[in-house]
C-alpha cells in the first residue's frame, strides 16, 4: 500500500476532527497570533485532553508550514500522516454482494479541492468506498483533508491501476455500473438502484473516458437546464450519492 506522509493539517475544524480520530498523531498545534474573529476554546481544551501542546506563533511562522494559498485560518498541526490507500481485492473479499451498497469511481479527477469535496459528499451520503485511478489523480493530501472537512480516512479510498478493469471487477462482483455522460439516454432520477450500485464520475475537463464508458452496464445523465452543458465533478458526486441514499429510505 501507498503511503503519504505530510507533515501538516490546517484550518480549525479539520485539526479539531483529526485530534478527536487520532490525537495520538497530532504532535503540536500551531495558532497565528494575531487571530481575534474565531474561538479557540474547544480547541484549547481538546489539546489540552490530549497533552497537545499549544503554541502562539506570528504569520512569519505560520508561513514556514503551510502556503499563503490555502485558507488556513491561522491554525497548523504538525501529524504523523498514517493514511493509507485500500486494498481493491482486500476491499472485494469483505463486502456483502447482496447489499444496497454504492461506490464512486473517479476517473481522472485531478483537482485537490473537487476530490475533497467528493469525499465529504460521499462520506455524508453513506457511499462505501471511492476508488481512485493510480495516475493523474488529485493526490490525499492535508488541502484534500481540509476541503473534505476532516471526512478524509472515513470511507475507505481505492486506489487502483487501471479504471476499465476495475469496472470489470466490480461487475463480476454484481455490481451495476453506470457512467455519468451528458449524452446518457437515461435520467439518474429514473434508473433502478437495487443491489450493489457503482457510478463512474469524469474529470473536471475530459468527462468520462470513452473507454472506461464503453464497459458500464448504462450511461446516464443528471438532467439539465437548457444552456448548461454539464456541471462540476464534485456537485455531480454529491447529486449521485444523495439520489441513491434517498432511494434507501
Amino acid at each position: 500500500m501507498k503511503k503519504l506522509k505530510p507533515t501538516y493539517i490546517f484550518g480549525r475544524h479539520p485539526v479539531a476532527d483529526f485530534i478527536e480520530r487520532s490525537p495520538k498523531d497530532v504532535k503540536i498545534i500551531f495558532v497565528k497570533n494575531t487571530i481575534k474573529d474565531i474561538d479557540l476554546s474547544e480547541l484549547r481544551a481538546a489539546a489540552g485532553k490530549h497533552g497537545i501542546p499549544f503554541q502562539t506563533v506570528s504569520e512569519k511562522e505560520i508561513k514556514r508550514y503551510v502556503s499563503d494559498e490555502v485558507n488556513h485560518q491561522g491554525i497548523v498541526a504538525s501529524i504523523v500522516w498514517n493514511f493509507e490507500y485500500t486494498n481493491f481485492r482486500e476491499w472485494l473479499g469483505k463486502i456483502d454482494p447482496e447489499s444496497d451498497m454504492a461506490v464512486l469511481i473517479l476517473d481522472h479527477i485531478t483537482d485537490v479541492h473537487n476530490f475533497g469535496a467528493i469525499i465529504r459528499s460521499a462520506t455524508a451520503a453513506g457511499i462505501s468506498a471511492i476508488l481512485v485511478d493510480g495516475s493523474n489523480q488529485a493526490p490525499a493530501n492535508p488541502t484534500t483533508f481540509k476541503t473534505s472537512a476532516g471526512t478524509l480516512g472515513l470511507v475507505p479510498i481505492i486506489q487502483v491501476g487501471n479504471i476499465t478493469e476495475s469496472i470489470k471487477q466490480l461487475q463480476q462482483n454484481k455490481f451495476w455500473v453506470a457512467g455519468l455522460d451528458t449524452r446518457g439516454k437515461q435520467s439518474i432520477w429514473d434508473i433502478d438502484m437495487k443491489g450493489p450500485m457503482a457510478f463512474l464520475i469524469g474529470s473536471e475537463g475530459e468527462g468520462v473516458s470513452e473507454l472506461a464508458l464503453k464497459n458500464c452496464d448504462f450511461h446516464v445523465n443528471v438532467p439539465l437546464a437548457e444552456g448548461v452543458e454539464s456541471l462540476n465533478a464534485s456537485v455531480t458526486s454529491a447529486l449521485v450519492s444523495f439520489e441513491w441514499r434517498r432511494r434507501l429510505s
